[in-house]
């Protein structure tokens, strides 16, 4: 289910986003060290260092988390997220922590950027009770 706060638009050729499951087919160009997973949910993100000549209205936003593997996620946001900038993303229990490789426009509202993982922890959902 989408949030209200939700503001990223999916392009036309992203109109199967949310029925789309399992591993990603490498191309043949593609020089991966680790096999992704479509993982399609949303996330909150927050851009914890941002570069100093961009100035931003938000810090955090909600995005849709595309895909995952053990060193890199792609997600999906509404603004363009700059390379160099470390982000911090929570979803489904989990936190990560990344530093932006790379963001391409695929719409109007609609930026799809990947990030190396840096740190990565699963939630507790039972500390401190």
């Amino acid at each position: 289910m989408i949030s209200s706060k939700m503001k990223v638009v999916l392009p036309s050729s992203l109109e199967n986003f949310f029925q789309e499951s399992g591993y990603c087919n490498p191309t043949f160009f593609e020089d991966r060290s680790s096999a992704r997973i479509k993982l399609r949910c949303e996330a909150t993100m927050i851009i914890e260092q941002g570069l100093a000549s961009i100035s931003r209205v938000e810090s955090n936003y909600v995005v849709l988390i595309k895909d995952i593997s053990r060193r890199g996620v792609s997600i999906l946001s509404h603004e363009q997220i700059w390379p160099e900038e470390l982000i911090y993303v929570h979803f489904q229990n989990r936190e990560l922590r990344a530093k932006v490789v790379r963001c391409r426009r695929l719409g109007p509202s609609c930026y799809e950027c990947g990030a190396q993982i840096f740190y990565f922890k699963k939630i507790d959902s039972n500390f401190g009770e």
